[in-house]
C-alpha cells in the first residue's frame, strides 16, 4: 500500500508558530493514520529571490511566517509520536557542516527509534548560501561528498574519509544510526540524467518536483532503466512524490479535485504521496475531518 504523508504548510498562519499546536496536529493525523510527517527547510528567506521561486508553481510562503529548523522540529515530534516516519522534504543539507549533518540525522534517529528518512537537495536561493557561508557553485558536487560522509561516519568507527572538501582520519562519531545501514537518503531533485546517475550512485529514494502524473511516470521509468544500467534494482530507489495543491475558481482548495488525483499518481510508481492538507481545511477544527478522508483515500 503506499503511504501517506503530511506537511504542515500553512500551519503558523494559525498558530503563530506555536509548537504545542502543531505537534497535537501531528499527534491527530499519526492517530488517523498517516504514515509519515515531512518538514521543509529553509534557513532564511530573501523576498526578491522569492519571486523567481521555481517549483510548485511560483508560489511559496510569506517570507514573514515562522519556519522552524527541521531537524529540532522533528525530534520534538519524535518524542510526541510513536509510529510516524520523520521525513525532510528537503533539508537543504549544503548549508550544514558534513559532520554536523551525520551526527544531528544519527542523533535524531536513536531518538525516535529509527523513524527518520532525510531528503537532501540544494534550493533555490543563492542569497541564502551567501549568508552561510557556503559555496553556491559547488552545491550540487558538496551534496554528493556530504552524503558519502555521512554513510561513512553512519557505518565505521574509527572513520576517514579524504574528498575535495572535507577530510579526516580516524574520528568516533557515534551514536550510529538505529536503522540498520543508516538513514535511508532520498534526493528531492529536478529529473535530468545527471540527477538520475545521482540517484543510482547515491540515493534510497527519490522526490520528484514533477506535479503531473503522466510526466511523472515517463521519468520514473527513465529513472528506473538509468539505475538498472547502472547496477541497482530499479525497485530499491522509492518514489515519494507531492500532488500539486488544487484550488477552486474562489481560490479555495478544491478537496475532491485532489482525492480524484491520487490513483494517477499511485499509477505512475510513487510508493509514498505527500499533501498539504491546511490547504483544504477551513480552519483548524476542520483538520482531523480532512485527515480521516484523506486516509480513506488509501
Amino acid at each position: 500500500m503506499v503511504d501517506f504523508a503530511i506537511g504542515l504548510w500553512g500551519t503558523p498562519q494559525w498558530s503563530n508558530g506555536d509548537t504545542p499546536g502543531i505537534i497535537q496536529s501531528v499527534q491527530t493525523a499519526e492517530a488517523c493514520g498517516i504514515d509519515c510527517f515531512d518538514a521543509g527547510d529553509h534557513l532564511a528567506f530573501n523576498r526578491e529571490a522569492m519571486v523567481d521561486y521555481p517549483f510548485q508553481g511560483g508560489r511559496f510562503a510569506d517570507p514573514d511566517e515562522p519556519f522552524l529548523e527541521p531537524l529540532i522540529m522533528l525530534a520534538g515530534i519524535a518524542t510526541a509520536t510513536m509510529r510516524l516516519r520523520l521525513v525532510t522534504t528537503i533539508l537543504l543539507a549544503p548549508l550544514r557542516p558534513a559532520l554536523l549533518l551525520a551526527k544531528q540525522a544519527a542523533t535524531l534517529d536513536v531518538l525516535s527509534n529509527g523513524r527518520l528518512d532525510l531528503g537532501v537537495g540544494v534550493g533555490w536561493q543563492k542569497q541564502e548560501y551567501d549568508a552561510a557561508g557556503a559555496s553556491w557553485d559547488d552545491r550540487f558536487a558538496y551534496l554528493d561528498e556530504e552524503i558519502r560522509v555521512c554513510r561513512t561516519l553512519w557505518r565505521d568507527a574509527p572513520a576517514s574519509f579524504h574528498g575535495k572538501f572535507v577530510n579526516f582520519d580516524a574520528l568516533h562519531a557515534k551514536p550510529f544510526p538505529r536503522q540498520p545501514g543508516g538513514v535511508p537518503i532520498w534526493f528531492g531533485v529536478q529529473a535530468s540524467p545527471r540527477s538520475f546517475r545521482r540517484l543510482a550512485e547515491l540515493a534510497d529514494g527519490w522526490m520528484p518536483m514533477e506535479k503531473d502524473p503522466e510526466a511523472l511516470a515517463a521519468q520514473i521509468t527513465e529513472m528506473r532503466a538509468v539505475a538498472a544500467a547502472h547496477g541497482r534494482d530499479p525497485a530499491s530507489i522509492k518514489i515519494r512524490a507531492r500532488p500539486p495543491v488544487l484550488r477552486d475558481s474562489e481560490g479555495k482548495g478544491d478537496f475532491e479535485a485532489l482525492l480524484k488525483q491520487i490513483p494517477a499518481f499511485i499509477a505512475a510508481g510513487a510508493d509514498s504521496l505527500g499533501f498539504s492538507p491546511f490547504a483544504y481545511c477551513n480552519g483548524p477544527d476542520d483538520f482531523e475531518r480532512v485527515i480521516k478522508r484523506l486516509v480513506a483515500a488509501k
